[in-house]
């Protein structure tokens, strides 16, 4: 059993990546609701991956990187969905170009420029659970047919 467990927080983790992708698989077919459970539960597994490799001391090189790729897989699927949804309105431009930044400049940093050791931080966190939270609630209210929250 241990050594099943050691594979769980990895397995979620491309399980997260593989919901980003039926994500938009369903909304251009048409099946907003089944895009938007898909996108809830990859994010709701984001917050057990990491738990679940430190209770269980499953922590590893490879998960720590698959989990930041997976985290910037969903949220740049989600990224391009609700823009093609609002209409491409400035305010989300704005937040692709910091988080294309952001994520370019870390990963730039981390992985190309292996002397920099930037270690993953709550901050980090922080802000994908916002930006998570943010792309579910437009989603969402998309799908209820309730006026945009940005117009």
């Amino acid at each position: 059993m241990d050594s099943i467990k050691k594979h769980v927080p990895n397995s979620l983790t491309v399980i997260r990546i593989g919901l980003a992708v039926t994500f938009i698989y369903f909304h251009v077919t048409h099946a907003p609701k089944l895009a938007f459970l898909c996108i809830l539960v990859g994010c709701l597994t984001d917050a057990f991956d990491g738990y679940l490799a430190r209770l269980w001391d499953a922590t590893s090189d490879i998960g720590k990187t698959l989990d930041a790729y997976a985290d910037k897989f969903i949220c740049w699927a989600m990224t391009v969905i609700l823009i093609v949804l609002y209409d491409y309105y400035p305010v989300l431009i704005a937040i692709v170009v910091i988080q294309a930044i952001y994520d370019g400049g870390l990963t730039y940093l981390r992985y190309v420029r292996r002397r920099v050791n930037i270690p993953v931080n709550n901050h980090a966190k922080r802000k994908t659970i916002f930006l998570m939270a943010g792309f579910i609630i437009l989603y969402g209210g998309w799908i209820l047919g309730s006026p945009p929250l940005i117009t």
